[in-house]
């Protein structure tokens, strides 16, 4: 190849993105047709509820199963912290050795198998999954979880609790945990971050953002300073110096990302209460307090600004999309924020300086209690990578306006994100050489008029008939609707090249380099 060139390696991505972009990719572009065979048939049958022949491909791809075999070791590790914070420990005493039991055989035991780095792989011993073991991918998170739930258990009596998890494992966990500390003191989920938020721009995603590399949150970070703090107390001589130096540099983390308001974006859940409460537990559980640490002390304060006149909190999923701190329609309060709200203030002392906040919150919360003890379902609380969020139980989320924070309009068709001109044009400023080598078809485009702007999904769109001499950048997509849109509404000096392989999407404003060198894109031949 001549030029400047950057070649995108795959191990360097997100983990998600690598394990389901690149054998997608690949099989398309090698259009691999499997044989059909007796298997075939058989899986066929078993995995779809209607005959495989008459099947709608267009509506089926809306309904795809998720990734996940389940979401077990988070909740019951969630569930025991909050039967122990009840102090009633002993009135579940089967419950909770069933749930030790659980969460000691959840534990991975061993890296996968092969050679770790043929296979851009992390270290998995001692670690935990987000659901069973048999996932076999530990995450920061729920490693740090699991170890704080075990060590908690581990003291409580055995008649009570059942036999603790061996101090190996436990050590196993701490290694772990360990070997995940970025640089910068921060944690992502599943491995090290490996590469740079630019890499976003080939995000081949529908409704999922910053999934191209293992970003570093507040969530994961905060879990590690809990898990580490309580197991530095209990074994203090195992690495003693190697976790405090962890904790300290996690805490430097925690603080630097903070939010000028004092929250701290959420992005697994909605969305800055979600946030600002890890903040505040991983900021306390590491020795801060409300008097000695400023961020506590601008956390509350935001927390409290935000609380609603019915006494609760309600942060609508918008937040999340919007990057703008926003209330759930008519002010209505949220169970769920309200919880993580009140748990924030508690632990940073809320009670001792102003216990109304707290009264006024809890009012709303035992007044939502429905009379099996159960509380109702109120909707989206939960993100999965910025913009996707669950449960989908309010309409369709693929068909709605997702907006980014360059304050760009962002158009919708077929549930894609299509470049506003402004993007694309910083693009091509990012990426002046950009041309696809392998297996292309090319679409050029003029502009008919600046504010020729489609609303909606029925716009009956042409494909510009002029070929225009021009810069390329690389653009995925297989909907003939979306690569119509496009076409209409670039500018006159910019062609497109499509490919099923390579993505740019809409992108935040520091990830454009106007100073990067020129790259040469490549698919996978």
């Amino acid at each position: 190849m001549s030029g400047s060139s950057l070649f995108i390696d795959v191990g360097r991505m997100w983990c998600h993105c690598r394990m389901v972009y690149l054998p997608m990719s690949y099989l398309y572009g090698k259009r691999f047709v499997g044989a059909t065979n007796g298997l075939i048939l058989s899986l066929r049958k078993e995995i779809y509820v209607e005959d495989y022949h008459q099947i709608d491909w267009n509506r089926a791809r809306n309904q795809c199963c998720k990734g996940y075999n389940g979401s077990q070791v988070w909740d019951v590790v969630l569930g025991v912290e909050a039967i122990l914070a009840s102090h009633l420990a002993h009135e579940y005493d089967v419950m909770l050795k069933k749930a030790h039991e659980f969460i000691k055989l959840s534990q991975i035991r061993k890296d996968s198998s092969g050679h770790l780095s043929c296979w851009y792989r992390h270290t998995s011993k001692g670690g935990w999954p987000f659901s069973t073991a048999d996932n076999g991918w530990p995450v920061s998170d729920c490693t740090a979880q699991g170890l704080n739930v075990a060590l908690m258990l581990s003291q409580l009596p055995l008649e009570i609790a059942g036999n603790a998890l061996e101090p190996d494992k436990l050590y196993d966990a701490v290694d772990l945990i360990l070997s995940l500390q970025n640089i910068s003191g921060g944690f992502a989920s599943y491995e090290l971050t490996r590469s740079y938020t630019w890499l976003e721009m080939m995000n081949p995603a529908e409704t999922f953002g910053e999934i191209i590399i293992d970003y570093q949150y507040v969530e994961c970070t905060s879990a590690v300073v809990q898990g580490l703090k309580l197991f530095n107390k209990l074994y203090p001589g195992y690495r003693q110096s190697n976790v405090e130096a962890c904790i300290h540099k996690a805490l430097e983390f925690i603080e630097s990302i903070q939010l000028s308001d004092g929250s701290w974006y959420g992005s697994w859940g909605v969305c800055y209460t979600y946030g600002t409460w890890f903040g505040v537990m991983g900021l306390i559980k590491g020795g801060k307090t409300y008097e000695n640490c400023s961020a506590v002390r601008k956390a509350c304060e935001f927390l409290l600004s935000k609380q609603l006149p019915s006494g609760g909190w309600g942060e609508s999923y918008l937040s999340s999309q919007d990057k703008v701190y926003t209330n759930i329609g008519k002010d209505k309060s949220h169970i769920v924020n309200t919880g993580w709200a009140m748990l924030a203030l508690v632990e940073a002392g809320q009670e001792k300086r102003d216990a109304y906040p707290l009264h006024r919150a809890v009012k709303v919360l035992i007044d939502s209690q429905m009379e099996n003890g159960d509380f109702p379902q109120q909707g989206m609380d939960h993100v999965i990578t910025d913009v996707c969020v669950a449960p989908a139980g309010q309409g369709d989320y693929r068909r709605r306006e997702l907006r980014t924070t360059t304050h760009d309009r962002v158009w919708n068709c077929s549930g894609r994100s299509v470049l506003r001109i402004k993007i694309a044009q910083k693009l091509i400023q990012l990426i002046p050489h950009a041309r696809l080598v392998h297996n292309t078809e090319e679409f050029n485009f003029n502009m008919s008029s600046p504010n020729s702007v489609p609303n909606g999904n029925d716009d009956k769109l042409q494909p510009a008939p002029k070929k225009v001499k021009a810069n390329n950048i690389v653009f995925s997509t297989m909907d003939l609707e979306a690569r119509q849109l496009i076409n209409a509404h670039s500018p006159a000096n910019l062609s497109f090249v499509f490919t099923s392989s390579l993505v740019v999407r809409p992108v935040r404003a520091h990830m454009l380099r106007a100073s990067a060198p020129p790259v040469v894109c490549r698919t996978i031949s």
